[in-house]
């Protein structure tokens, strides 16, 4: 399959707004609350990212959105018709939609302000981004839970091999709120987090690519185990990218505590059955970040990017408190490694599983 490069990455998460708050050494020394089971950016000050004008009608995931973007994009060479918006996201209109209701409820509709009227809709964000960024060419909202944003990322990727675009804005949004509270645990791992996590994908021969995207599988099948969907997933989205696992030198895992249990056994018996020698480094960014929902396949990718400019595989929050399988080697400090191809996987509990096959650029030891 024919790869594409990612040329520009932002993101806003509860550790703050940049990239480099991903990098391997930044997050161990980062400090996130999880108080009440919720991850939340404190401090959030989008005035000094964004214009002034109309900010007061955006909602606070439409401000993440706008300034992840502004951070991984420079459009100065190319027209409103080459470029276009994919974003993935869950309940980033919930909030929105409650209060609208709540008010034509109890107060009735003439109480309703008609400027909120657009924030109801889940892709009011992907709209803003098209209009703040004069981007034509397509404009698409994928809500799939919490594989949300590595759909986006495969769909961007067949817009752009289908010469619908010349460069898509992808990536992922979701903001915490009472409303959509839904489940802690005690290693925090299922806290409810948010954030935004935007990259600039185009075609291969863009200069200065950050990260190569090879290929994407996604699929749901109720009528399975996890740990064989997990598998079959993995394994099509290796074949689409005509790799196995014994070239795998990372792998991402966006999974709950209980869902990761089901990701180790699924990636154990893959390995087990091809004969891997030796351990395959993995991380999850979720016990630090909590669960970003739409944005957390793409906060992963964005981490991977990090982490092969770095040469450290990103630490894990709480390693030793995930049943990591011996196949498989979690670390809770950043460990030296040579970057390849990684395996990025995001397995929504009961629902679909995506997986996205990337590479580092070949001056990165590839």
């Amino acid at each position: 399959m024919k790869r594409l490069a990612i040329t520009g990455m932002g993101a806003v998460t509860a550790i703050g707004v940049g990239t480099e708050l991903l990098a391997p050494k930044s997050l161990v020394d980062s400090k996130v609350s999880h108080s009440s089971g919720m991850c939340c950016l404190k401090d959030f000050q989008p005035k000094k990212h964004l214009s002034l004008k109309g900010m007061q009608f955006l909602t606070r995931a439409t401000k993440m959105g706008l300034i992840a973007t502004n951070e991984a994009t420079n459009l100065d060479l190319l027209s409103p018709f080459d470029l276009g918006v994919v974003l993935g996201t869950e309940y980033v209109s919930l909030e929105v939609i409650s209060n609208f209701d709540s008010i034509v409820i109890n107060d009735g509709p003439s109480y309703v302000s008609a400027m909120s009227s657009p924030n109801t809709l889940a892709n009011s964000v992907a709209s803003q981004l098209g209009i703040k960024n004069n981007a034509t060419a397509l404009n698409t909202t994928i809500s799939t839970g919490c594989c949300s944003s590595l759909d986006a990322i495969g769909y961007a990727a067949n817009s752009l091999l289908e010469s619908r675009a010349n460069a898509v804005i992808v990536g992922g949004v979701d903001e915490v709120n009472l409303h959509v509270k839904t489940y802690s645990d005690s290693n925090r791992a299922n806290s409810l987090g948010e954030g935004a996590g935007i990259v600039l994908m185009q075609k291969e021969e863009s200069s200065h690519p950050l990260l190569y995207y090879h290929a994407w599988s996604s699929n749901y099948n109720s009528m399975v185990s996890r740990t064989d969907l997990i598998m079959s997933v993995c394994l099509d989205a290796l074949n689409r990218a005509e790799l196995s696992i014994n070239d795998i030198s990372l792998l991402a895992i966006g999974a709950n505590s209980v869902e990761m249990d089901a990701v180790f056994e699924a990636i154990d018996i893959i390995l087990r059955s091809s004969n891997f020698i030796n351990k395959l480094p993995c991380f999850s960014l979720r016990p630090l970040l909590g669960n970003t929902f739409g944005a957390d396949g793409v906060l992963h990718i964005i981490a991977v990017v990090e982490a092969s400019n770095n040469l450290l595989i990103p630490p894990t929050k709480n390693a030793s408190l995930l049943n990591c399988p011996d196949s498989l080697k979690l670390y809770e400090v950043p460990e030296k490694f040579s970057p390849g191809y990684t395996l990025i996987i995001e397995s929504e509990e009961k629902g679909n599983v995506s997986a996205v096959v990337v590479s580092a650029p070949e001056s990165k030891n590839l």
